[in-house]
């Protein structure tokens, strides 16, 4: 039998960064899948605790361990891609955790909507004292094609995460590698998949537990004081005419949506003056409502304070009626 039969169906790509607490929790996930015809490639990013030591502690031959130099969780990405074997490549976070069918399920989509770019599946963010908090998807199909990418992601959450994503290899050798940038690298990713392919999801059950509290996840306070780099390309690319028609709307709304909420972000982290600057950017149109809201605030001191505690007030309410239940 030659090596081509033996060849993977998916190569799982794990990049890992001091997730010594929480690889097992990962890994055993995908161990544990109802699809067993993958390798796991667990990428060290120059790891400092014990996390290379939980990844070689495998005794499973479709575990690989590779490893480099820190370069951030989108170089790691790109490190496992290359060395990927399989025409399918399923992304996870380090410290998140898949549902046993969730290669199952994706293999199936892909089955279905072989012309996809990206095979979507649902999740759950999860909350300290393990509340699962569901996100908000608008315009998703229960199984299908999103019609529009960039409406669905603005008037709802993220579609696409990387712990979330099955992609084919030749879709990754179209739009290319993760860049290597402090903000978003990941959105970056989805935009051009979804600027040059149909996405394609499920909705419903979870399938991934996407977990907030892990120690790593970026907080409120290290936010940046500019669009992101992803975001001002892809307002390059409308400029210039370079976005399919059908989705040119969509990416104005999608490019608004991300404005103001790095608004809300820099005002919630204490950056008056940044957000001040921020709200009044002339393509914050159609979300007219949050625009006044957060132009209040930044205009009334004591009000922002106020209005952010009972905000979170709410919030802390609605987690603890979850943890009752």
């Amino acid at each position: 039998m030659n090596a081509a039969a033996h060849a993977p169906r998916v190569s799982v790509v794990v990049p890992v960064f001091n997730k010594e607490r929480y690889l097992h929790r990962a890994v055993d996930s995908v161990l544990a899948q109802t699809v067993g015809e993958f390798e796991l490639l667990l990428v060290d990013d120059g790891s400092t605790d014990g996390s290379l030591a939980v990844a070689r502690g495998y005794d499973d031959p479709r575990v690989r361990v590779l490893t480099q130099s820190n370069g951030g969780a989108g170089a790691a990405r790109n490190h496992g891609i290359r060395e990927a074997r399989a025409p399918m490549i399923a992304l996870l976070d380090g410290d998140d955790q898949w549902a046993p069918t969730f290669l199952e399920e994706m293999l199936s989509l892909a089955d279905a909507f072989p012309q996809a770019g990206i095979y979507c599946a649902p999740y759950v963010y999860v909350e300290p004292g393990d509340v699962e908090v569901s996100p908000n998807w608008v315009g998703v199909p229960a199984r299908g094609l999103v019609p529009d990418y960039f409406r669905s992601v603005a008037l709802g959450d993220l579609v696409a995460t990387a712990t979330s994503v099955c992609i084919p290899r030749h879709v990754l050798d179209a739009v290319g590698p993760f860049q290597s940038e402090r903000f978003g690298e990941d959105q970056d990713f989805w935009v051009r998949i979804a600027l040059s392919f149909p996405v394609a999801a499920i909705s419903g059950a979870p399938l991934t537990r996407y977990f907030r509290n892990a120690q790593g996840r970026v907080m409120h306070t290290d936010v940046p004081d500019a669009e992101l780099p992803y975001s001002v390309r892809l307002q390059s690319k409308l400029d210039a005419g370079q976005v399919p028609e059908s989705l040119r709307d969509g990416v104005r709304l999608y490019i608004e949506q991300g404005l103001i909420t790095l608004v809300s972000l820099n005002l919630r982290a204490g950056k008056r003056d940044v957000a001040r600057r921020m709200i009044d950017d002339p393509r914050i149109r159609r979300f007219w409502a949050r625009q006044a809201f957060w132009r209040v605030l930044i205009t009334i001191p004591g009000l922002t304070k106020f209005s952010l505690a009972v905000i979170d007030m709410v919030r802390k309410r609605s987690v603890a009626q979850a943890l009752r239940r």
